[in-house]
């Protein structure tokens, strides 16, 4: 059998539409009547399922990168037995900010965020061992798992077994 090299893993940057896009797009969420509040009782109720604790929504801006437009949105922290994580949950740009505009992409990124979370809940029953919540877990240098993966330009050796 001949040795196989797999390439590393690269990631590119989603092209991110803007807010004002969302709906010819199809973007779930984007007419949701649920306030910023109660999407985030909910989120930290399905966080709960998914044994997480200290959830805590630190509101902020991104920049993602010097040429793209910022981002408003929320830093979600948390602890999954006792260790740190962190998501980001980015709200899609805004081209023309209103106030109003402004709550409804920050509300549409808390849906998306609530409706990934509560399939993560059910992934659980048909994936034994899952635990959705790994990727965003905090490691060596302040950066989650996910962070440290992307930066190392390669997956660590898996066994076949």
């Amino acid at each position: 059998m001949v040795n196989f090299i797999p390439e590393p893993v690269k990631t590119a940057a989603p092209k991110v539409p803007f807010f004002e896009d969302s709906s010819t797009l199809q973007i779930p969420g984007r007419g949701t009547k649920k306030s910023e509040k109660q999407l985030q009782v909910e989120i930290n109720n399905l966080m709960m399922k998914l044994d997480a604790g200290n959830v805590l929504f630190s509101p902020g801006k991104f920049e993602v990168a010097p040429n793209s437009p910022q981002r408003y949105g929320y830093l979600m922290t948390f602890s999954l037995n006792g260790t740190p994580g962190r998501m980001e949950i980015a709200a899609l740009p805004i081209r023309k900010e209103t106030p109003a505009k402004k709550d409804d992409a920050l509300r549409q990124a808390l849906y998306l965020v609530r409706n990934w979370l509560e399939s993560e809940v059910f992934s659980t029953m048909y994936r034994p061992g899952a635990v959705p919540l790994i990727p965003f877990l905090i490691g060596a240098g302040d950066k989650t798992v996910t962070e440290l993966l992307v930066e190392s330009g390669n997956l660590p050796m898996l066994r076949a077994g």
